[in-house]
């Protein structure tokens, strides 16, 4: 803003010579004798292509018509400040008095180019001039601004290191200032990137602002339904604010458009209502940094501390959150119990990941509750690394179902959406973690569980369909509801199942493979007080579906023997499952056993008539051989005159 300080009191400087010499010269000798006091006091070339006309009224002034500030040295061609015309009112019983009271400035149509070169010059550093020091200048200096206005301009801001150009349209802005040393009103108008926005507030300080300086300010920014309000202090030379901010942001997409960028696509846990309040300080480093901070985002509430500083490819974020709960969309998407897709399957909406490339981030998280989609846990502490589209979700001992929760999950985005991670439940209830996780209400009881998992694909379905992994369950003290498998057994039913039905069960163990969304098991370990069982099966993830096969032995001896073995087919989607009982298996094992039995009589029976005692390790058939292979070599020896 020192351009803009340095350019009105030239302005001003010039104000009187313009205004008593446009009655005795032609318009050019004017504009000559402007030009060249112009230039001593700023360094810079101003051309006047038009006409210049002295008033008396409303007020003593002049208008300068095709007005142009030259641009440095090194910038591009187009001029600093190019205008249509430029009025500059005088207060003439001030001017009497000796005091230079400017009444008003009015830019038409001005077109203002801001340079940055590639070394950090810009093309509104005036150099040392100095308002007054030009021949036939006047030393005065204005006490006073009661109006800036400028109307209909266009501002563009052009950085030459970065290759970034801005620019602000239909700019309409009246500073009022009635005492330089005093207090100032903005009201200003203009568009980014189409977006309309004002801008109004207070300036405590014209003069020390105008030259660049931090002065204390109330500032407003309104676009659409969005709103936000700085108290505390601010400055243009460099850019510098702190204070205290406090936003409504009714309207995001105003905001992004306002930033020329595109408004990410929220989901509805975090959408609607956005506010915020927090003190902030910008430095003149271009670092953010935000303390005592609080974010309303949707339904969630979360306290903040926080440092945004820039980096060569995107700006870095380091940031303290804390809440008492967190509602988080379910990265695979919503839809059915568990997001599993309700009826229709797993989502293959596109899953946009295009936010993970927008920052650098290292932030740590402490919650009292966190949903994620339709997952809950606890009290949590966890912290997320993101780095260039890369997201990395550490646990550490985290409160979840009764149980602790730990591990890492990692969101990436390079390259196409994928997923993966590596968790350890302990010590988790299981039928509210399955009913949240994949709408599975049969099974209660306490586990532990671990799994390694990995994903990709840019949708529910597709995640799913790509699953692979592996992990170990140990189930203790449970239940299967709806499923009474000791009364199928014996009485050879498949009624047993529904309303009331359960099967209690004092352990599971299982290991198992996912591949390609199919999760496969072949240990199945099961006890309980009346019933042990063997089983090996698979879950279909993008099918929703189940086909096992459980090998139950019932009401068995103490020792394990006995009891009724009876293979248990259960498949079918997990919403109907069907179970029936393998009654052919059942009979041919019984058929086996018996055999083997009548086997064994046999070659007992066989070995007494013989004489055959078989020794440790042999059956039957060896201790035959061996008698035989005696007998011989007995009978050989006495052929050969043994005894």
């Amino acid at each position: 803003m020192r351009w803009i300080y340095r350019g009105v009191l030239a302005l001003a400087a010039l104000a009187v010579t313009l205004v008593v010499l446009a009655f005795f010269l032609p318009a050019e000798r004017v504009a000559g004798l402007a030009a060249q006091q112009f230039r001593a006091a700023t360094g810079r070339s101003l051309t006047i292509g038009g006409a210049v006309h002295a008033r008396f009224f409303p007020q003593l002034g002049v208008r300068a018509e095709a007005v142009a500030v030259g641009n440095a040295d090194w910038a591009g061609g187009d001029p600093l400040l190019r205008a249509e015309s430029l009025d500059i009112g005088l207060d003439l019983l001030s001017l009497l008095k000796g005091d230079l009271r400017i009444a008003e400035v009015e830019l038409g149509a001005p077109d203002i180019v801001l340079e940055r070169a590639a070394d950090g010059r810009v093309n509104w550093d005036f150099g040392t001039g100095q308002p007054g020091d030009g021949t036939g200048g006047t030393t005065a200096r204005p006490s006073s601004l009661d109006s800036v206005a400028v109307q209909g301009g266009r501002l563009r801001l052009v950085d030459h290191a970065s290759g970034d150009t801005s620019e602000l349209t239909d700019i309409a802005a009246t500073l009022t200032a009635p005492d330089f040393r005093s207090a100032a009103v903005l009201d200003l108008s203009a568009a980014a990137h189409g977006q309309p926005f004002t801008l109004s507030g207070r300036i405590a300080e014209v003069a020390p602002f105008l030259a660049g300086q931090v002065v204390p300010v109330d500032l407003t920014l309104t676009s659409g339904a969005t709103r936000v309000a700085l108290s505390g202090r601010f400055g243009t030379g460099p850019l510098a604010a702190e204070g205290r901010v406090d936003a409504e942001l009714g309207d995001l997409s105003a905001l992004f458009r306002l930033a020329g960028r595109a408004r990410p696509a929220l989901p509805a846990e975090l959408a609607g209502d956005v506010r915020f309040a927090g003190d902030v300080t910008l430095t003149a480093e271009n670092s953010l940094h935000l303390r005592s901070g609080v974010l309303k985002l949707g339904a969630n509430t979360l306290g903040l501390a926080a440092d945004l500083t820039p980096g060569p490819e995107r700006p870095k974020l380091t940031a303290k959150a804390t809440t008492t709960a967190l509602t988080l969309p379910a990265m695979a998407g919503g839809g059915g119990a568990g997001g599993g897709g309700g009826k229709d399957g797993w989502s293959r909406d596109p899953i946009d990941v295009s936010g993970l490339f927008a920052l650098d981030a290292d932030l740590a998280l402490s919650a009292d509750r966190i949903g994620l989609g339709t997952l809950v846990a606890g009290p949590a502490q966890l912290t997320l690394s993101l780095d260039n589209g890369r997201a990395v979700t550490t646990f550490r001992d985290v409160a979840a179902y009764s149980g602790t929760l730990s591990g890492n999950y990692v969101v990436n985005g390079r390259g196409g959406l994928s997923t993966g991670g590596a968790l350890s439940l302990k010590g988790v209830a299981l039928k509210p973690l399955l009913t949240d996780a994949t709408g599975f209400q049969r099974l209660i009881g306490t586990g532990d569980m671990t799994i390694d998992f990995l994903a990709s694909g840019n949708s529910q379905a597709a995640l799913v369909e790509s699953l692979k992994g592996s992990g170990q369950l140990a189930l203790t003290n449970g239940q299967i509801e709806g499923l009474d498998l000791v009364g199928m057994l014996s009485r050879l039913d498949t009624s047993y199942v529904g309303e009331g039905a359960k099967t209690i069960f004092d352990s599971i163990a299982a290991s198992f493979r996912i591949d390609r969304g199919r999760v496969t098991n072949d240990d199945l370990a099961f006890t309980s007080p009346l019933l042990t069982a063997s089983g090996a099966g698979t879950v279909d993830l993008p099918a929703q579906s189940l086909d096992y096969r459980v090998v139950p032995r019932a009401l068995a001896k103490a020792d394990g023997s006995g009891g009724v073995t009876v293979p248990l087919r259960i498949h079918g989607p997990w919403s109907d499952l069907a179970y029936a009982l393998d009654l052919e298996a059942a009979a041919n094992a019984r058929l086996d056993k018996e055999r083997k039995k009548a086997e064994e009589k046999l070659k007992a029976r066989a070995a007494e008539e013989l004489g055959i005692a078989p020794k440790d390790g042999e059956d039957l058939e060896d201790a035959a051989r061996r008698r035989l292979e005696e007998e011989a070599a007995k009978a050989l020896g006495k052929l050969l005159g043994g005894n």
